[in-house]
């Protein structure tokens, strides 16, 4: 049996621990990869000088009966093009507090169920997945 490689997960961020927390809640916190130059959020352009960094708690896509919570030392760059910007992660959209995989299931979920019994099932706010339907929608 191979066990899981959590990394695969979330591309240019190591794990450094993982802890179950109260409620059913798994808090895993990563850093960033020693070798990954982070990228400007605007232009895409590889930015080394980093003004700052802040961490930021994501949720993720629940692992097996445990509610993933991930703490993520966010970047702001200094870009020559575009000056003071926060990095581009590639797994996560830009201000977001919810990763793409999981964006993507709860999409999946709201095709089938009404919002407030996917609310109940994931402990996401019923106005987040709202909003989160309604993109959906008017992107089809």
């Amino acid at each position: 049996m191979h066990p899981i490689d959590l990394a695969q997960f979330w591309p240019g961020y190591a794990v450094v621990a993982c802890r179950p927390s109260a409620d059913n809640i798994l808090l895993i916190e990563l850093k960033p990869q020693a070798d990954a130059i982070p990228e400007c959020g605007r232009c895409g352009q590889a930015c080394p000088l980093i003004h700052e960094r802040r961490l930021r708690r994501i949720r993720d896509r629940d692992l097996l009966d445990q509610r993933v919570l991930l703490q993520v030392p966010v970047r702001r760059v200094d870009c020559l093009r575009c000056g003071r910007v926060t990095e581009r992660i590639a797994w996560l959209e830009p201000a977001s507090r919810l990763t793409r995989r999981l964006q993507a299931w709860l999409e999946a979920l709201l095709q089938l169920l009404p919002i407030s019994h996917v609310s109940r099932l994931t402990g996401i706010h019923w106005h987040t997945l709202k909003q989160l339907d309604k993109r959906r929608l008017d992107a089809a």
